[in-house]
C-alpha cells in the first residue's frame, strides 16, 4: 500500500460568500483542500482544531479585523510561524 500524503490545507478567512466560494473552487482546482471562515473568531476556532499550512485573511472581516486575525495567530505558539497572505480590495 503506497502512503497517501494529504495535499496541503488553506484556510480563507473572507466574509463575502461569492469571493469565498471563488477562492475555495480555484485552489481546490489546483490541488489543495480548503477550509472556509466568515470571520475572524471562526477563523481562530478552524485554527485550532485543524492546523493549516497556509492563512488567506481578508483584511476587512465583520467584528474583528483582519489584521487582529493576524495579530492573534502571532500571538498563540502553534499558529506563530502559519505563512499568512492578506487579501483586500483597492
Amino acid at each position: 500500500m503506497s502512503g497517501s500524503k494529504l495535499s496541503p490545507l488553506i484556510l480563507v478567512v473572507e466574509d463575502e460568500e461569492p469571493l469565498a466560494e471563488l477562492l475555495g473552487y480555484n485552489l481546490e482546482k489546483a490541488g489543495f483542500r480548503t477550509v472556509i471562515s466568515s470571520s475572524g473568531e471562526d477563523a481562530l476556532l478552524h485554527v485550532q482544531i485543524q492546523q493549516p499550512d497556509l492563512a488567506i485573511v481578508d483584511w476587512m472581516l465583520p467584528e474583528r479585523s483582519g489584521i487582529d486575525v493576524c495579530r492573534s495567530l502571532r500571538a498563540q505558539a502553534d499558529s506563530r510561524k502559519l505563512p499568512i497572505i492578506m487579501l483586500t480590495s483597492a
